[in-house]
């Protein structure tokens, strides 16, 4: 996953490098069947389009059309969300909504440029199709009010990346019928898809229906 070496020191024996603030990535494997891989892929084609653009298709995903839409799929992802924002809140909460839902259609020569998601809390990837090699999903960080200097390591061959100074991160773990979760504002995006086949995915954006805003009250959502 990490792109270069990692830097050993003479001296790691004496010093404890402790990662602070880590970013949590949840990874699901075989979330799905093979059966109901076929049955979501019908349903990622047959749904309405909603954009189409860049060699990208995205179609709206109608739980009310779909039993294992709405029967499987939303309430499983439900419970690993509700256990992945544990990890981010420190509470669990009464029900995770799952807002929007919808499916991604790859085609040759199409990407996808970084980007988050707003209007949502936890989000994440479903992959109905193996990922080519060419285009995993790939996460990168934030620069905004991370650091107060930056670290360029690249076209500098005396300077190899680390665990803490490498800008982008290449998850070549997910597999077909594997699902991905992490935070709304981590950025992410997929490379050009230099394969002959489509690469098919679902994604969803998820909020608690509530969330406390201190010790004095709690904020309700819907």
């Amino acid at each position: 996953m990490l792109i270069g070496r990692v830097v050993i020191f003479t001296l790691s024996d004496k010093m404890n490098i402790h990662n602070l603030f880590p970013t949590p990535l949840g990874h699901i494997k075989n979330f799905l069947t093979n059966d109901q891989i076929k049955v979501l892929m019908h349903h990622v084609y047959d749904a309405p389009i909603d954009r189409n653009y860049d060699n990208i298709i995205t179609t709206k995903l109608d739980s009310s059309k779909n039993k294992i839409v709405s029967d499987y799929l939303i309430p499983k992802i439900s419970l690993y969300v509700k256990e992945f924002g544990y990890q981010l809140f420190g509470e669990y909460h009464d029900k995770w909504i799952i807002k929007k839902l919808w499916g991604n259609i790859m085609q040759p020569n199409g990407f996808q440029n970084n980007h988050n998601h707003v209007n949502s809390v936890v989000c994440g990837i479903i992959y109905l199709t193996d990922p080519e090699e060419s285009c995993h999903t790939h996460f990168s960080k934030n620069y905004n009010n991370l650091e107060t200097f930056r670290i360029n390591n690249e076209g500098n061959f005396n300077t190899l990346p680390t665990e803490y100074n490498v800008k982008l991160v290449d998850f070549d773990l997910a597999k077909k019928g594997d699902m991905v979760i992490f935070p709304a504002y981590l950025h992410h995006g997929v490379t050009k898809n230099i394969s002959n086949s489509n690469r098919v995915t679902i994604a969803f954006n998820s909020f608690p229906n509530r969330m406390l805003a201190g010790d004095a009250y709690e904020i309700n959502l819907s």
